[in-house]
């Protein structure tokens, strides 16, 4: 019996409340919360291959080119165009230009390109848009025209001063005024506009006309002598009446 109790295999039971102490090394208070997590390792990196990296060279260098070379072009084009708007050089030669009726400015755009006087008439129409000039009339006639212009004198050729073509007139003796103002139109001397108010509105300084000031309408009615005229189609029409 006491050999039983007295052997070291027996295994001990402990009694309850007499559990063994969690060894301090294995305590809560040992795990520390605020340690960084392992950062995983990196991979190393893949090297580029030397096919990889002459592709992306070649590319670069494409790329580069393509864009001087547009440059380049749209350089030149700008300068072209440039010289066609302020005539810088260009050839020293009259060309004539018939105009018809009911003709603004931007409609002959394309005969003044056929014709030699500009290069680029999608420019000049540009041009015009940009003055706000595209409705200006022009006078039908003859005109002539030099490419060694610019597109503002060459407006100014068309809309403002006459044609070549001269045309005769005859102002019958007992005419008025609505009578002689038919005429000139029928001629295409000047433009309505233009005529109503020199006829109307115009303040000539002839000394015989100083009793009837201010001008308005009708105003000059037995003041313009009967005769045959010759005039320039276009001219302005207070020079004609003076």
């Amino acid at each position: 019996m006491d050999n039983h109790f007295n052997n070291d295999e027996t295994r001990r039971v402990p009694l309850p409340g007499s559990e063994s102490p969690v060894p301090e090394q294995f305590t809560p208070e040992h795990f520390d919360d605020d340690r960084e997590p392992e950062q995983p390792q990196k991979q190393p990196r893949r090297r580029r291959s030397r096919r990889q990296m002459n592709a992306g060279c070649a590319g670069s260098m494409v790329y580069m080119i393509a864009v001087v070379g547009v440059s380049l072009v749209l350089s030149i084009a700008a300068l072209f165009m440039a010289n066609d708007i302020f005539a810088f050089v260009k050839a020293d030669a009259v060309k004539e230009i018939t105009v018809s009726e009911n003709t603004s400015v931007s409609s002959l755009a394309k005969e003044l390109d056929d014709q030699g006087v500009i290069n680029y008439h999608s420019v000049f129409k540009l041009y015009l848009t940009l003055k706000h000039q595209t409705d200006t009339s022009v006078l039908a006639g003859a005109y002539q025209l030099n490419p060694s212009m610019d597109y503002g004198q060459i407006v100014d050729a068309l809309a403002n001063t006459a044609s070549t073509e001269t045309v005769q007139i005859t102002i019958p003796e007992g005419y008025s005024i609505s009578q002689i103002r038919q005429v000139l139109l029928d001629n295409h001397i000047c433009t309505e506009d233009a005529l109503d108010e020199v006829l109307n509105d115009y303040s000539f300084k002839h000394d015989f006309l100083e009793d009837e000031k201010p001008a308005a309408e009708g105003w000059l009615e037995g003041y313009l002598f009967p005769d045959t005229y010759e005039v320039y189609k276009g001219q302005r029409c207070g020079c004609r009446y003076h």
